[in-house]
């Protein structure tokens, strides 16, 4: 996975993406339907990369399933995820799976 991660973010780096047109810091709880990624702050954003920090989460990217502490991809502290066009970063919701919340460190890019 990080061998991955590293291999796209090159790419992009070389397809000329500049990484940090803006930032957001989510705090990821046991909101009912998942907790979204804040609209007026990836606006048009083409790309987000994040990185979980606390606790583990569960996501989902598809705009339908609603993630809880069973249902939805689970990621772990210290990984990633790219999000690799506007409708994942539309889409995402995240949920947490124990009772600490974690923090998904994310930054847009919109070239």
């Amino acid at each position: 996975m990080k061998k991955l991660l590293i291999v796209l973010v090159t790419l992009l780096a070389f397809a000329g993406v500049a990484w940090g047109d803006s930032y957001e810091a989510l705090t990821v709880d046991a909101t009912a339907g998942g907790v979204a990624l804040t609209a007026s702050t990836y606006l048009r954003a083409r790309y987000a990369l994040c990185r979980l920090e606390t606790a583990e989460i569960r996501f989902t990217k598809d705009g339908v399933t609603a993630p809880t502490a069973l249902v939805g991809v689970p990621m772990e502290p210290y990984e990633y995820i790219l999000l690799s066009n506007p409708n994942q970063i539309r889409n995402f919701r995240a949920f947490r799976t124990t009772g600490t919340s974690g923090v998904l460190q994310c930054t847009f890019c919109n070239d």
